[in-house]
């Protein structure tokens, strides 16, 4: 049976592509479209015990990480395709001064794109020349993916969006790397280099290979202390064949045909692994989970047909909606608990306590300016509950005027932290404002917080808490306010050159996010024992928390976590 089915398009040269890859795949699976995801991966259960099913196996060498794609490059580029491909990285990476494990895995592929597709007279030939010729189909795929992330959207509603919204670290950090010249410059630098023997790539090209990659890649483990490509893969960890070695690296790593299976954390029915033996990453089917798009009896009987099932796997066990937006493209709405983290403390005009009072005050306590939100959603995609994640959040102490704010604490709490410091590792005088220094300075924030949580009356506690409530809701108020005129300029916006405004899609579902938000305003003012007024823990979230970013916009463009000297 063809894996791919007939509406897909260019489904037979896939069907030479995955061959080609030497991908295999259980006869009961097919690839095709679907009416909400775009395309996904389905198949039909034959067994109901908890065994697991294979149902793809695609070796080692034919994902690509930042291992594997150096080896492969190496070994089938001829010498003049490896200097076209090595001018090319030096460029992304000068340019885009840094080297994550993605931005080298898209500098790879504007590379051979640059090899596989623009080059008017190709150097490679033979063995060599069938392996271009099967990354240029998965080039192909790249070019023609379609994500809803910000990479395609209109650049200058992003600008817009960026200056409306301001102090989301996630979003920022997107819109930013799609609306700075940083890939127009790649863009000329290499037209630049090559425009004798190759055709002009063009910087929607590029967006189009930044998109696609972030969208795509998963993290496969690696065992630690094994080889990564070599042919002799010393299993290191284990002292026999039988004994495993649990210590992994992750990898960030694009895998062809996985990459086709959809995320649903609540009806997830799959899950991939590597065989330790091949490398090879497999993809299981969960035998035990057959029921949760219906019943055994709806997916057919004995020696009747067994029903088909879309196949879901686990992108990211805790779903932070900015994060999930921003890298692939679409908002999680299935059944369960999400999170969403939105800066809201220092960025509430005209409110009783100011912007900048705030955030210093934050900053001094070193507290985030973000509420992290636990979001639940019903079957229907609805949201049914949002409830504040309170663990380890003190923000509250800002409406505190009683403390003293940039004030040396007491005597005997000084020489009790100078006591503490001594026995840890202190930072050198070189290296302030380092990672470690910074990590010591929110560490003793937060252990200042805690005792003046500890020194509050249960009135005073309330005192606050509600101060912060009403603080909240003056904030939701403006902000839903913005949501609405802004989601109705951008839907005015003309888009020539075919790009997209896929910003709307966060736009409404902050605007359903703000309507859900009122019960909790209601929750805490006027049923104090309402259940939505219980805090929320979810310490799963707490190591997700956004970066901060302290609104001093009135005296400077913005200071980021670290950047502030007191």
């Amino acid at each position: 049976m063809p894996l791919f089915a007939e509406d897909i398009e260019n489904c037979e040269e896939l069907e030479k592509w995955v061959k080609s890859m030497n991908v295999s795949y259980n006869s009961d699976v097919n690839v095709k479209n679907t009416p909400d995801r775009g395309v996904g991966l389905f198949f039909k259960p034959t067994k109901t015990n908890g065994e697991q099913t294979e149902l793809l196996r695609i070796p080692h060498m034919s994902s690509f990480n930042i291992y594997t794609i150096r080896k492969l490059c190496d070994d089938k580029l001829e010498a003049d395709d490896k200097k076209v491909l090595k001018r090319c990285l030096q460029i992304v990476f000068t340019i885009c001064y840094s080297a994550s494990e993605s931005l080298i895995l898209i500098a790879y592929m504007i590379g051979l794109l640059m090899i596989c597709e623009k080059r008017k007279i190709h150097a490679s030939v033979g063995d060599d020349r069938r392996w271009l010729d099967d990354m240029k189909g998965y080039i192909g795929i790249l070019m023609k993916t379609k994500v809803g992330n910000l990479y395609t959207d209109q650049q200058n509603v992003l600008e817009d969006f960026l200056a409306a919204f301001k102090g989301n670290a996630v979003l920022k950090s997107s819109i930013t790397d799609v609306i700075s010249e940083k890939w127009i410059e790649v863009e000329t630098a290499i037209n630049e280099e090559f425009y004798e023997e190759f055709e002009r790539i063009k910087v929607s090209e590029i967006l189009q290979i930044c998109s696609a990659v972030r969208s795509r890649v998963l993290e496969i483990p690696r065992e630690v202390e094994t080889e990564v490509c070599g042919e002799e893969e010393e299993k290191e960890g284990r002292d026999s064949d039988e004994e495993t070695n649990d210590d992994f690296y992750v990898d960030v790593t694009l895998v062809p045909v996985l990459d086709f299976v959809n995320h649903d954390n609540h009806m997830r029915n799959a899950h991939f692994d590597v065989d330790r033996d091949s490398k090879d990453i497999v993809l299981y089917y969960e035998n035990d989970k057959a029921n949760t798009q219906g019943t055994n009896e709806e997916a057919g009987g004995a020696g009747e047909e067994k029903k088909e099932v879309e196949v879901f796997i686990s992108y990211d066990k805790y779903e932070d909606i900015h994060f999930m937006f921003a890298n692939y493209g679409f908002i999680p709405q299935s059944r369960g608990t999400k999170v969403i983290e939105l800066p809201i403390l220092g960025y509430n005009e005209n409110s009783k306590l100011d912007n900048y009072k705030a955030s210093m005050r934050l900053y001094e306590i070193k507290q985030s300016p973000n509420v992290q939100f636990a979001v639940e959603f019903a079957e229907t995609g609805e949201i049914c509950d949002v409830k504040i994640l309170d663990e380890e959040f003190y923000s509250y102490l800002i409406f505190d005027d009683g403390l003293k704010w940039r004030e040396e604490e007491d005597e005997q709490v000084a020489e009790n932290e100078e006591n503490e410091d001594t026995e840890e590792e202190q930072p050198k005088d070189e290296d302030a404002g380092s990672a470690a220094t910074l990590q010591l300075e929110f560490e003793r924030g937060y252990r200042r917080c805690e005792r003046l949580v500890n020194q509050l009356s249960d009135e005073r506690y309330n005192e606050l808490q509600h101060s912060f409530y009403d603080y909240l809701g003056e904030y939701l108020l403006k902000f839903s306010k913005r949501v609405s005129i802004f989601a109705t300029i951008t839907r005015e916006y003309e888009l020539p050159n075919g790009e997209t405004t896929n910003i709307l899609k966060l736009l409404e579902f902050y605007g359903q996010l703000c309507k859900a938000m009122r019960k909790i305003l209601v929750a805490r003012h006027k049923f104090e024992s309402h259940p939505l007024a219980d805090p929320y823990t979810a310490s799963g979230y707490l190591s997700r928390r956004m970066l901060p970013l302290y609104n001093f916009e009135n005296i400077l463009a913005g200071v980021e976590m670290g950047d502030l000297t007191l």
